[in-house]
């Protein structure tokens, strides 16, 4: 019966460890299948970034206990969902919580995903210089991760920034690039991008026949990619080209498909935009009713923004739309009080303040303001010939981009073959004796260049680790060798050799109260101002914190301690530059001197008394001079006037900026 309730029990307990492991396996399993959908996901970015979006902030919500990677990619997924949707202000909170995460992680992939998106939301915040940093660094993450639709946001990214910085040249480079990593692959996706963002650089470029095929095949591309955001966009630039071009009747349909698609989006701006230019297109068509209750609808949706191009553009149309319904009165009073005070400068949007005032003088004439409508005409007139050469100019610039691209690209294709066919010729030649000679030879002629290489290299290292890195003098192990060296010419011909101790006075303060890099600034500009009092022969060196050593071959004690003083005056009468010349501020130094004597046996028994002498200096009160064996005469016997005893004190910075006061107390 013991035996048999043993066996029970043993039973009992491995079915129960192997249910626990069932649950815990199921658990992983369940853990494993709560994280994202990453496939489906990826393919709605292009597509359906709002449902991406939906999905993303429910997902986060559960997200906690997921892997650190899978955690940083999701919220990477929700960025880029609301950059694609127009909503960069709200990036940035999202960007920084993640920043800590994806560096400490450094998946190159993630990196390169996290500097994309920061730089467009820097862009998107008018911040193009800054925005340019990041995408730097993106770009290569990017290529290396073999991402090519990231690739391509990237560079997509810096043709918005270059077409709004009017940098034509970098634009159409960066298409030209966009294209052949297009062509490359087979992402439609990629395609459709490039013919619309090469179609706003033909808008730019007044090529709007060319502007109008692009952006048609791109809104049919995204259309049948079922990218509706995308669409959208495309179909109502489409719009605003067959408009500028005087067809407005023709914009009807692409302005209506815009206006639908935006309207099951969220993006208020963009929908008041394409309604701008679907009211433009109804008044064309007679549609008078429709089209001033439509321009109006647009004008309430971008109430709320500031003065920028978006809100300038919509009351532009909704002045268009007034004129063409007949009420050039209303158009007139719009223009001059609503258009006007918001409008961009001209050198950075010349196309908008014509537009301006061709719409103005067209109202002025239709009023009989004669006199108005004239002095319309005269800017539109002014402003058409600046454009002609603006244009003009942009197109050549465009043409050499692309030339030149396509140069590179040559260039590039030829050493590649060049480099296939050598490849090819060795791998024949290696079948034959000759190409084992040829081998050997080259073996040889590299050793001897990888031995000149390492001595060079060896002589470069040799020379930077003799200088302070800081300063750019001689460090304490260099100064070291040649003091020696000097000392020994010294004991062989019997003449002098002084050396100097100058140390920073309160230069604790320095670091205390700006900042070490500020007392970095000044070690640099005083290293500067002792280099430029000393001959040719003289030796300066760094010796160690705020300390510096100066050799002074075949001058006595005297000789070196009026040298010492001119230098104690120089600096005291300096003033630094510090925080990038934001602030000067005055130092002063203290210094020690002592020659070499018969009994010395060797250097750094000069050195030392030099350091007791410069102890003395600090003891009596600091910023002067003091020769070993007793305290020198006064400044005023050798330069005329002493400079007083004083901590660093910062000097008036401008006319504007109040004079620093700084704290007594601190210590050298």
């Amino acid at each position: 019966m013991t035996a048999v309730r043993h066996a029970r029990a043993l039973a009992s307990f491995a079915l129960r460890a192997l249910l626990f492991a069932l649950c815990l396996l199921s658990g992983v399993a369940a853990a494993a299948a709560e994280t994202g959908d990453w496939q489906r996901w990826q393919e709605m970015i292009d597509t359906k970034p709002a449902q991406l979006l939906q999905e993303a902030q429910a997902k986060e919500a559960a997200s906690a206990g997921w892997p650190e990677p899978d955690r940083l990619r999701l919220g990477l997924l929700h960025v880029r969902a609301l950059l694609e949707l127009g909503r960069a202000d709200e990036t940035t909170g999202r960007l920084l919580a993640l920043k800590a995460g994806v560096e400490a992680g450094a998946d190159g992939a993630l990196l390169a995903q996290w500097n994309a998106y920061e730089g467009a939301a820097l862009q998107a915040a008018n911040q193009g210089a800054s925005a340019m940093a990041y995408w730097e660094r993106a770009l290569p993450l990017a290529r290396a991760a073999g991402d090519a639709s990231l690739e391509s946001f990237v560079l997509t990214q810096r043709i918005d920034a270059y077409l709004s910085q009017h940098d034509v040249h970098s634009a159409a480079a960066a298409i030209e690039a966009d294209r052949r990593l297009a062509d490359a692959g087979s992402d439609e996706q990629l395609k459709a991008r490039h013919l619309y963002w090469a179609a706003n650089l033909q808008t730019t470029l007044e090529d709007f026949a060319a502007a109008e095929a692009s952006f048609r095949e791109a809104a049919s591309r995204f259309r049948a990619l079922g990218n509706a955001t995308w669409e959208s966009d495309s179909q109502r630039l489409l719009a605003n080209v067959l408009i500028d071009a005087d067809r407005a009747r023709e914009a009807l349909e692409p302005a209506q498909r815009a206006t639908a698609l935006l309207e099951t989006l969220d993006d208020p701006v963009y929908l008041a935009l394409a309604r701008s230019s679907l009211a433009v297109a109804l008044v064309a068509h007679d549609r008078r009713d429709e089209a001033l209750a439509l321009s109006q609808r647009a004008v309430q949706g971008i109430s709320t923004l500031q003065a920028g191009s978006s809100k300038v553009s919509v009351l532009l149309r909704r002045a268009q739309v007034l004129l063409r319904a007949g009420n050039a009165a209303a158009a007139v009073d719009l223009l001059r009080r609503g258009v006007q005070p918001q409008l961009p400068p001209e050198s950075g949007n010349p196309v908008t303040h014509r537009r301006f005032q061709l719409l103005l003088a067209e109202a002025c004439s239709a009023l009989g303001d004669a006199a108005g409508a004239r002095a319309a005409w005269h800017e539109v007139l002014r402003l058409d010939r600046r454009n002609f050469d603006r244009v003009l100019n942009g197109q050549l610039e465009a043409q050499r981009a692309v030339l030149e691209m396509q140069r590179l690209q040559s260039e590039n294709d030829l050493l590649q073959l060049r480099s296939a066919q050598a490849e090819r010729a060795l791998k024949a030649e290696s079948r034959t004796r000759w190409l084992a000679t040829a081998i050997v030879a080259l073996l040889f002629a590299a050793a001897l260049g990888a031995l000149w290489w390492l001595r060079r290299v060896n002589r470069r290292i040799a020379a930077v680790a003799a200088l302070d890195a800081l300063t750019g003098l001689m460090n304490r192990r260099s100064a070291v060798d040649v003091g020696h060296a000097a000392w020994d010419a010294a004991h062989r011909s019997a003449h002098p050799l002084a050396v100097l101790l100058l140390d920073v006075d309160h230069f604790k303060h320095v670091n205390d109260n700006h900042g070490h890099a500020a007392g970095d600034e000044v070690l640099r500009q005083v290293a500067a101002l002792l280099k430029q009092g000393l001959r040719r022969s003289d030796h300066l060196a760094r010796w160690g914190g705020e300390e510096f050593l100066v050799l002074l071959p075949g001058a006595p004690e005297a000789e070196a301690h009026a040298l010492a003083e001119r230098q104690r005056l120089a600096v005291g009468s300096a003033a630094m530059r510090i925080n990038d010349g934001a602030e000067t501020l005055r130092v002063t130094i203290s210094a020690g001197v002592a020659g070499v004597q018969p009994g010395d046996a060797d250097l750094e028994a000069a050195i030392a008394r030099a350091d007791r002498a410069l102890y003395r200096a600090k003891h009596e009160g600091r910023d002067r001079v003091v020769v070993d064996g007793g305290v020198a005469p006064p400044a005023s016997a050798l330069a005329g006037e002493r400079v007083p005893e004083t901590l660093p004190q910062p000097v008036e910075r401008d006319a504007s900026q109040a004079v620093q006061v700084v704290d007594a107390s601190a210590s050298r």
